[in-house]
């Protein structure tokens, strides 16, 4: 019989510091993130211009589209770190 947390998928805390890019529009990935502390924007490209879509912080979660359609699915935008920010990876 397994133990409860080794049914659990594994996790990994990521530290991004400002401006850092975490997630790249187009990239192939099936991870999943949650904000655990800091602030990450969601952006996409349109020509050479960035465009918003929304700003997330602690306790919400990014990836969830890809994590449900699978790896053969390109990511459909940008996550970067808008301030010092910690993230777990699943």
């Amino acid at each position: 019989m397994q133990k409860e947390d080794e049914r659990l998928l594994p996790a990994v805390r990521l530290e991004y510091q400002k401006g850092d890019l975490i997630v790249k529009e187009g990239d192939y990935g099936i991870s999943i993130y949650q904000v655990l502390e800091g602030q990450v924007e969601i952006f996409i490209l349109s020509g050479d211009k960035e465009i918003s879509i929304a700003k997330l912080g602690p306790s919400e979660i990014i990836g969830e589209m890809i994590f449900l359609t699978g790896s053969d699915t390109q990511r459909s935008a940008s996550v970067r770190a808008i301030e010092t920010s910690v993230l777990e990876a699943w």
